[in-house]
């Protein structure tokens, strides 16, 4: 039996990473034949990365114009280590590596 991407995703523990995923795959999310490849990976990594720097910063505004507070910074930087450990746990049960980017470099 195979199951779609979103079905991976309805596990409460990986459902974090969901808005990278559809953002990534589009419709192909919910297709159970679809075979998710390193470089969709990768482009999820990217995705995720690209949320975690537009984070606003301590005293900057916010989406809803509202200055950012510590509090809220660190809700916001803990939804994304959520969302990073999801999808290092997608590509996990997938089969995948972990993208370059995510990884330490060895010494």
């Amino acid at each position: 039996m195979k199951l779609s991407i979103a079905s991976l995703l309805s596990i409460p523990t990986l459902s974090p990473a969901n808005a990278a995923f559809c953002e990534v795959l589009g419709s192909d999310v919910r297709n159970p034949d679809f075979e998710i490849t390193q470089d969709n990976a990768d482009a999820v990594a990217a995705w995720l990365d690209r949320q975690h720097a537009a984070i606003p910063h301590i005293g900057q505004p916010t989406l809803f114009l509202d200055a950012q507070t510590p509090e809220s910074y660190m809700d916001d930087c803990r939804n994304w280590e959520k969302a990073f450990f999801a999808a290092k746990e997608v590509f996990r049960v997938c089969g995948l590596s972990t993208p370059e980017a995510w990884c330490e470099p060895a010494s």
